[in-house]
């Protein structure tokens, strides 16, 4: 959490324990370089997070680190949407860096969704961030599956954040994303499917209403 570990660590075989002494009910990173006897280096990062679904009147986060080898799937605590991230979402750069998925809910309100679009759900901020300097990727190559739980008996749509405001998704017709869309989305059994190749706030609306197409070009 940016404050040195000042315990030696244990090393048995490949395995190697530090201890960070206590910690409190939030999100935290134990992060460091592993470095071996020739000197070549590699960053590691553990996220971890303590506590319930809402610790002390807070939402917490809950963070993964991205795998570039198989997918990533990572639950909010509140069970309220999982994400999914295809190994192929992203290009990783030659400094081994790393992208984290971060997703935290958060309790809506119509004003925080926006006229004309009636909340059903938690908001639920689906963020991808770059290990070592903190910056959000926004933009994917592969599209990334957030399913969200609904509670509206399925009559909910989901919605995005996007240009400063909330637009509902369009329909797929079928359980795959076309090219040049940024979004869309299915419904089964499971839940809400938004099939995304860009990371925002999302959230299930109660009613539908007339928006611009995600098409892009």
């Amino acid at each position: 959490d940016g404050t040195p570990v000042l315990a030696a660590p244990t090393i048995a075989g490949r395995d190697v324990s530090l201890v960070t002494g206590p910690l409190g009910s939030a999100a935290h990173v134990l992060a460091g370089t592993l470095v071996d006897d020739g000197g070549h280096r590699a960053p590691f990062r553990i996220n971890l997070t303590v506590g319930t679904a809402a610790a002390n009147g807070a939402v917490l986060e809950i963070a993964k680190n991205i795998s570039t080898s198989g997918w990533t799937t990572l639950t909010a605590l509140d069970s309220s949407a999982t994400v999914s991230v295809p190994p192929a979402s992203y290009v990783r750069p030659a400094s081994l860096d790393f992208l984290v998925l971060h997703v935290k809910p958060a309790p809506s309100d119509a004003a925080s969704v926006g006229t004309g679009v009636a909340p059903a759900s938690s908001i639920v901020d689906v963020t991808a961030t770059w290990h070592s300097t903190g910056v959000a990727q926004h933009s994917f190559d592969a599209p990334i599956q957030v399913t969200l739980t609904d509670q509206t008996g399925g009559s909910g749509v989901p919605a995005t954040y996007e240009g400063g405001a909330w637009r509902t998704t369009p329909r797929l017709e079928g359980t795959t994303l076309p090219a040049g869309w940024a979004d869309g989305f299915y419904r089964d059994a499971s839940g809400v499917h938004v099939l995304t190749r860009h990371l925002t706030l999302f959230a299930l609306a109660a009613q539908h209403v007339a928006v611009p197409s995600a098409a892009i070009s």
